[in-house]
């Protein structure tokens, strides 16, 4: 038995453990849906998220409104002649995942190959572990050609002393280390190399701080990719949730009104989203092969 496997096995009997009841996250996640829903009629290029969240969730989106996001999207695609950012090459892998999840051909946007972006791997690297690892997850969501193998060893390289990642120096970070996991995984049964680092990554998830919405859906994505129960981290997520159905960032002080975050609401829901198909046994949420 592999040492991944031996940690993702008591990692998951010991959140089991807490027999939490999660059965109310199915209605967090309808109310979430009709709030994004409701404040987002025209969605376009920068909802791409959100487009992600309601697509893998298999949300009963209005007609037409996957249709709506891509004319949008094609038309920004078009005024910016196939260039979305000079230097945040993340921007491409977003789109990439959106367009994926909805059905739709990045290498075909309005004339523009949105794939040849991420061919280009020193402009990828730009932006720090980020690039390469959205890079990865974009790549396999379709099992599109890429430089894979040039991402797994950028990402490899940038783990930090003891597990985990980190953006900057030599500290790992809950939510880096979380997405790197969640690129990783795919490879941590054929590559042993890969499974340790994966390894010392959900270690590292086990035991670090957890402060706000965001490092909680980050977690439980990256558990859901692993294989891993995240049943516990969803009961906290859950008390991140407002009223209308969106989520903040902090928890609110003693008076205070909890606030909608935007950041914190499209990743609370695809994390939802990840879960449940996690626990219905479909494929990872950005496995859409």
């Amino acid at each position: 038995m592999t040492t991944l496997l031996i940690t993702v096995l008591l990692f998951s009997s010991a959140l089991m453990g807490g027999c939490s009841d999660t059965a109310g996250y199915t209605d967090a996640m309808a109310k979430t849906e009709n709030y994004i829903q409701d404040t987002l009629t025209n969605p376009g290029y920068g909802d791409e998220w959100e487009i992600i969240g309601l697509a893998r969730a298999g949300a009963e989106v209005e007609d037409g409104y996957f249709d709506v996001y891509y004319s949008n999207l094609e038309q920004a695609v078009i005024a910016d002649e196939g260039q979305l950012n000079e230097r945040k090459y993340t921007e491409y892998s977003r789109v990439i995942l959106a367009l994926t999840s909805i059905g739709k051909n990045p290498a075909d946007v309005g004339g523009y190959n949105l794939l040849e972006k991420l061919e280009d791997t020193d402009a990828v690297k730009v932006q720090g572990i980020n690039g390469p690892i959205w890079a990865l997850i974009a790549l396999d969501s379709g099992s599109y050609e890429g430089k894979r193998e040039q991402f797994i060893e950028d990402i490899l390289s940038e783990e930090v002393s003891g597990g985990g990642f980190g953006l900057m120096g030599n500290k790992a970070d809950c939510d880096l280390t979380a997405m790197a996991v969640q690129a990783l995984a795919p490879y941590a049964e054929s590559r042993e190399d890969v499974a340790a680092a994966v390894d010392r990554g959900l270690a590292f998830l086990e035991n670090c701080e957890k402060q706000n919405a965001e490092s909680l859906s980050q977690t439980i994505v990256a558990l859901s990719a692993a294989g891993v129960d995240g049943e516990t981290y969803i009961t906290e997520l859950l008390t991140y949730q407002t009223a209308d159905g969106g989520f903040c960032h902090e928890l609110p002080g003693e008076g205070e009104v909890a606030e909608n975050n935007g950041i914190a609401t499209e990743q609370a829901y695809y994390a939802l989203a990840a879960y449940d198909r996690f626990v219905n046994g479909e494929s990872s949420l950005y496995d859409m092969n």
